[in-house]
């Protein structure tokens, strides 16, 4: 049963969430370089952008808001989105599948996205619509052995995962011959399914008489009135799109810099789910090798011995690099940040620099360099 088969694809998925790279498009395409955010459009829900670690998170909460408390919600969502974090984008097909939501791939859905859209009870890929496939891979750390990222672990996680994507894949009830396809393209490479593929493959599920798949101003979904995507012409980059993982690297990044960097300002126990798998075996924090276990054992103690801790990102100061044609990011920006025993008591105020090194290949995004200083 596909309950069975989450519940061993996430334990692979504890060790990370893997990142699917994928490509940059138009400037214009602003969307996907940003994290994908969701918002009801008429009579369904529109989602756009990459997947990034919290994202599963942040679709809880606005189904939270929008959706009955319990039991199905008979409610499309219509995707677009390069990719992004493996590991949100199943939590969301679970999701989608426990609620009876139906999925509309309108414009790219790709990489980490087509097993999102797995999830949908309905399935539909339109004419407009793009389900490219990939492998997910070590990206350019392959090219330079000496590179510290992977241990043996990170190698047989990911031949586990090819394994538990299909089973994952046929438990949605869609054919994993879409695995089998995405493991035989380079992940420097994209295979867009052709329209007999998908229907094949059972990852567009609704009959339409339509050859080419139902256009996006006349979508039609059992038990549903008619749906229209509103999607101008500009928006469809499938012609132009090249692959550069960078660039979905760079958001995944700074949406995991932001987490991490609010993280103490949570409970113990919300702060230690959220450094979770954020840090590498081996890190230099502050100037110091630790591990990753000893870095949050140091943030526990923080978190333990003060009552007072608030923070505000200057979202003005934030900047992300990623090495060219890798995986590699660093973030660094500043925050200001109140610190004190108690609301009664002592309190101190400062401004605070940090710079974190983020790899971002098969795994879960890992933090390798944190360093935080007093800003001047």
């Amino acid at each position: 049963m596909w309950v069975g088969a989450m519940a061993r694809l996430r334990t692979i998925l504890m060790g990370g969430a893997l990142l699917a790279a994928s490509g940059a498009a138009r400037a214009d395409d602003n969307w996907m370089s940003e994290v994908m955010s969701f918002r009801m459009e008429g009579n369904h829900i529109v989602a756009e952008g990459a997947f990034a670690p919290d994202t599963a998170g942040t679709f809880r909460s606005f189904v939270a808001a929008n959706a009955p408390a319990e039991g199905p919600w008979n409610v499309a969502m219509f995707i677009r989105s390069p990719g992004g974090a493996l590991g949100a984008a199943i939590e969301m097909g679970q999701l989608l599948r426990a609620r009876g939501m139906s999925v509309v791939a309108y414009d790219l859905c790709a990489s980490a996205c087509t097993y999102m859209l797995m999830g949908g009870v309905n399935r539909v890929v339109t004419r407009e619509g793009r389900y490219g496939v990939h492998q997910f891979s070590f990206s350019d750390a392959s090219a330079d052995p000496d590179k510290p990222v992977f241990t043996a672990k990170d190698v047989e996680t990911h031949q586990a995962m090819v394994g538990e994507l299909s089973e994952y894949a046929d438990s949605m009830g869609v054919d994993p011959r879409v695995v089998a396809v995405a493991s035989r393209t380079p992940p420097a490479d994209m295979t867009f399914l052709t329209r007999q593929q998908l229907v094949d493959f059972r990852v567009d599920n609704v009959p339409t008489a339509e050859a080419e798949g139902q256009p996006n101003d006349n979508v039609l979904i059992p038990g549903l009135e008619q749906q229209t995507a509103s999607v101008a012409e500009s928006t469809s980059i499938y012609e132009s799109l090249q692959l550069k993982p960078q660039r979905l690297a760079a958001t995944v990044a700074l949406a995991t810099a932001r987490r991490l960097v609010m993280a103490e300002t949570l409970d113990l126990a919300g702060m230690e789910e959220s450094l979770a798998n954020s840090y590498a075996f081996n890190v230099e924090y502050n100037g110091q090798k630790m591990s990753g276990d000893q870095v949050v054992a140091e943030k526990r103690r923080m978190v333990s011995d003060w009552g007072v801790r608030r923070r505000a990102i200057d979202e003005n100061s934030l900047t992300v690099t990623c090495e060219e044609d890798d995986l590699y990011c660093t973030v660094s920006g500043d925050y200001d940040y109140d610190l004190g025993m108690s609301e009664g008591g002592f309190i101190s105020t400062a401004r605070w620099h940090f710079t974190m090194d983020i790899i971002l290949p098969l795994v879960l995004p890992r933090v390798t360099s944190e360093t935080v200083t007093k800003a001047d």
